[in-house]
């Protein structure tokens, strides 16, 4: 660490870490995309009618290589010829719809003669790319962005010239990657961020895309500079709606739960519980094969899973924005929704019979209804808020969608549920198994005899595996109530559920979810580990300094688990607002 970097931190012990290279993400693309031209998902919706095309927007780029369960992390950012292709397909495409965006234009393009009508759209251009590079243009930059215009307009007319040019611009790896801790000639800095590059950090970070225009003016007064500018931007910022989608991202790679949408529940053993009336649904005129109670059924889960998952994205962000707003309060509340599912194929099927809610459940509030088109059906989602059983649900844990990712189609599956709070939400490492160990797990079938827990402590009993399992199976067996779909059971085969244990952590003794969800929230551990893996998430980094670390994670208790804190806090931070080096 350099002197100057120990006097503007005050301190000789940490060490904020370098500035990795990270380029923009699918979902960041995307959003700045709409954020830099000006377009809404409503405005995209209309261009993709308008222009007779499946969907304008978003990109569908391949997914970042996840780290700690979050994209973004330079370590899992791989460059592929593959990958540069679709930037420049999407640099190609994007870049047409530049000349007629709300946000492109700083003059009257057709006013004037020709000299006014170039300079108009070269002052358009140079702010178009100021604010796609998220900075101010040194001057070499400014004139080759003005060369290019001229040339390209010269060749081709003032609009397409804009669009070649745009294209450029977007093509740049000044707008593809968030290149941090460079001065004005491209050597490597010695101290902190500049404001541009704190308010570039700040806004990914906070909003998932660019930033917005009052943190472009903080970067240009110099109010990021000082710790007191940082805080205010910061909580600013979480006050905003578009905050709120950013903070549910980040909860949905950490509770994995759009791995749902690969979850697929087997029809024999979960039909005949929640849909018994699939046969009904088919015309009595024709011949019932079962290939259509199959239909039915996999429409069925079509609208369960997007359900599943817009409910718990809906409860985190009630939780954190409109609830407790702290850990426990996401650990522990049981408060949720239940959606209504209507198509072409079904009517009033829904989540509610999974959960065992009933109307007396259904809390006042206004519903939320969603459309959803698969390209074949079309359904109508209606979510409504409700209070679950409190003997049966608190927080994220017992969410129908992370339960549902984490089973087997036939049975629930305690090891995957027991290594998911282990690494996920405890911070330990999970070893590998031992070979072999795939072979002698519980069969996954209808035809087995005893109880999934009683099956799952027999393939796991022998000395090579009971070292790592005597820790995991207690915390998926907690959640043995669950079956594959998410729904209660009080009996396995026949058998009462046996969901009790210990919480090896602390010691503490469970009997049910609730009361292994509310240990955990109690525990220290849980509050580091979440305060760890947001920090990854800020950063990056698989491993912040351990002082600041530590230093965060003391005053994420101190809070009691105030959430929106800890993002301010983790802003304000030596790691987030310094480095110790150049950019990688």
């Amino acid at each position: 660490m350099t002197p100057l970097l120990l006097l503007l931190t005050g301190c000789k012990t940490t060490d904020p870490g370098e500035a990795p290279v990270r380029r923009l993400t699918p979902t960041q693309y995307n959003n700045t995309i709409s954020d830099l031209l000006g377009y809404s998902e409503a405005d995209w919706s209309r261009l993709s009618e308008e222009t007779d095309a499946e969907a304008v927007w978003p990109w569908p780029f391949p997914a970042d290589i996840e780290v700690h369960g979050f994209e973004g992390n330079a370590e899992g950012q791989i460059a592929s010829a593959a990958l540069v292709e679709q930037y420049q397909a999407a640099a190609s495409h994007f870049a047409g719809f530049v000349p007629d965006a709300p946000e492109f234009w700083t003059c009257e393009p057709d006013s004037g003669g020709e000299t006014e009508q170039l300079a108009c759209a070269q002052q358009s251009i140079i702010r178009f790319t100021t604010r796609a590079w998220r900075r101010p243009l040194q001057a070499a930059e400014q004139d080759r962005v003005h060369a290019l215009l001229e040339t390209s307009i010269q060749e081709w007319g003032v609009s397409d010239g804009i669009t070649l040019t745009a294209q450029g611009v977007l093509m740049a790896p000044q707008f593809l990657y968030r290149v941090e801790g460079l001065d004005d000639e491209g050597d490597a800095a010695a101290s902190s961020l500049s404001d541009f590059e704190l308010a570039s950090r700040m806004s990914y970070f906070i909003y998932n895309s660019m930033p917005d225009p009052e943190l472009f003016e903080a970067a240009a007064s110099g109010d990021l500079s000082k710790k007191k500018g940082v805080t205010e931007q910061a909580a600013r910022m979480l006050s905003e709606d578009r905050s709120r989608a950013s903070v549910v991202h980040f909860h949905s790679q950490w509770l994995g739960i759009d791995d749902v949408y690969t979850a697929n529940a087997d029809m024999d053993t979960y039909q005949p519980i929640y849909l018994p009336e699939a046969a009904d649904l088919i015309d009595p005129d024709e011949e019932l094969f079962v290939e259509d109670i199959e239909e039915i059924w996999s429409s069925y889960l079509i609208g369960v899973r997007v359900g599943m998952v817009l409910e718990a994205e809906l409860f985190v962000e009630r939780t954190i924005f409109d609830g407790g707003g702290t850990l426990r309060w996401l650990m522990t509340d049981n408060h949720g929704y239940v959606t209504t599912i209507g198509s072409d194929a079904s009517e009033d099927m829904g989540t509610d019979r999974i959960y065992g809610t009933t109307s007396a459940d259904v809390l006042g509030g206004e519903d939320i209804e969603v459309l959803l088109e698969d390209g074949n059906l079309e359904y109508a989602l209606t979510l409504q808020p409700v209070a679950y059983p409190a003997d049966q649900r608190a927080g994220v844990l017992t969410q129908p969608a992370v339960l549902t990712a984490l089973s087997h189609p036939v049975h629930p599956a305690p090891i995957l549920r027991g290594v998911f709070i282990k690494e996920r939400m405890l911070c330990e490492t999970v070893g590998q198994p031992p070979d072999g160990a795939e072979a002698s797990a519980p069969s996954d079938s209808l035809d087995v005899e005893s109880t999934n827990r009683e099956r799952t402590e027999s393939a796991t009993a022998s000395p090579e595996c009971v070292g790592c399992h005597q820790s995991i199976n207690p915390l998926g067996f907690a959640l043995e109530n669950f079956d594959s779909l998410g729904g209660w059971r009080d009996t396995d085969n026949g058998y009462d559920v046996d969901a009790s244990g210990t919480l090896d952590i602390t010691g503490a003794h469970f009997s049910s979810p609730v009361e292994l969800a509310a240990h955990l929230a109690d525990s220290t551990q849980l509050h580091d580990c979440y305060t760890l893996q947001w920090t990854r998430y800020a950063l990056g980094q698989s491993d912040p300094d351990p002082t600041i670390l530590a230093n965060l994670q003391d005053d994420f208790l101190a809070s009691e688990g105030d959430i929106q804190q800890l993002i301010i806090d983790i802003t304000a931070s030596d790691a987030f607002r310094y480095r110790s080096g150049g950019a990688l």
